[in-house]
């Protein structure tokens, strides 16, 4: 009995140590398979995979800042903050709102900024950069805000992995002296603008009319705005600069605000928005390239600008829109003194204008 207990012994241990080695001849793979391993050793573990972290889709802010080069006119660094609505989706272009008195207000509003994410833009303010030659906003693009606009976006591509950015196209606004920095940058850069909005254009240092847009920046749709109680900007100044493009066939839009002074970009919003949605679809289409704004299509405006005894700086004489009205575009255009791109925006307008 002793024999056969001793017996049995052996034959367990043996069993056990077989089991033992045999279980270190295999591994088990991530996926739950075995995987056979060489002269008793385990297998080398699967990679670790380490997924790519998940791009935000709330909204999100970055900063960048641009070194002036040798030769800008600039005093400084010029500063920069893009938002953006949704960074998980690609972007089709940039509403550019310039720094400029209160005009923070429609960079950080959010109807403004909801109509960014519906159109797939990111939202950049560019901070006020001085001109080294004076105490105030460069307004000359091409003196060095131009360059470092475009700089930024290429700044931004790198730092938010949205590469678009650095050949996406943008949507300029500009209050007074930006107002003048925005249609300079149209002409510093025709070919990457989608649509300009000067508002109260300035009357100094670079006053609004003393800009001449080159043939190229002629194609890009613009929104001249005014408001008839001002004394600095005026309304005349806004005026000829428009009336410089218009008479050369230029998609252009024409408006002068009741009962507001030197101020006041937040009151912009009913007229900009419907008109930078409208536009945008114009320029840009599904394919997201860059097309000229059909004649067909729109409407024309025409409307009489009363001087009503109010001054601006220079010795102008402010107006106030009257009679003003919309024609369809497949009428007699022939005292048309303005185009805005749909009847949606038409409406904005003559409210807009007071009537």
């Amino acid at each position: 009995m002793r024999f056969v207990r001793f017996v049995l012994w052996s034959v367990c241990s043996l069993a056990l140590a077989a089991f033992a080695t045999g279980c270190s001849t295999i591994s088990v793979a991530a996926n739950g398979a075995a995987s056979p391993t060489l002269n008793g050793t385990l297998g080398d573990p699967p990679p670790i995979i380490t997924p790519p972290p998940a791009v935000s889709s709330s909204p999100m802010t970055w900063e960048t800042t641009v070194t002036k080069l040798p030769g800008e006119n600039l005093a400084a660094r010029c500063d920069y903050t893009l938002y953006i609505a949704n960074p998980s989706a690609k972007l089709r272009g940039v509403l550019v709102i310039f720094d400029r008195a209160d005009s923070v207000e429609l960079f950080e509003d959010a109807d403004v900024r909801s109509l960014a994410g519906s159109l797939h833009f990111g939202l950049l303010f560019p901070r006020q950069c001085d001109a080294a030659s004076f105490a105030d906003i460069q307004q000359n693009a091409f003196a060095g805000p131009g360059r470092a606009l475009f700089t930024a976006l290429d700044q931004f591509a790198t730092e938010t992995n949205h590469a678009e950015l650095s050949k996406s196209g943008v949507a300029l606004f500009g209050f007074s002296a930006a107002g003048v920095l925005a249609a300079t940058t149209a002409n510093f850069k025709p070919s990457r603008v989608i649509s300009v909005i000067v508002y109260a254009g300035a009357s100094a240092p670079e006053a609004m009319n003393s800009v001449v847009p080159v043939q190229a920046a002629l194609e890009i749709p613009f929104l001249v705005l005014s408001n008839n109680e001002d004394p600095e900007a005026g309304t005349s100044r806004d005026q000829m600069f428009f009336a410089e493009g218009w008479k050369k066939g230029a998609p252009w839009g024409r408006g002068v605000q009741p009962g507001v002074g030197h101020c006041c970009a937040i009151s912009t919003k009913p007229l900009i928005l419907p008109w930078i949605a409208a536009i945008t679809r114009l320029r840009l289409g599904d394919s997201n390239q860059f097309s000229n704004v059909p004649p067909a299509g729109g409407v024309f405006t025409n409307y009489t600008c009363t001087p009503n005894g109010i001054w601006d700086e220079t010795g102008y004489q402010d107006c106030t829109f009257t009679a003003a009205s919309t024609i369809a575009t497949g009428d007699s255009t022939a005292g048309a003194q303005g185009w805005l791109p749909d009847a949606t925006t038409g409406a904005a307008w003559l409210k807009w204008v007071g009537q």
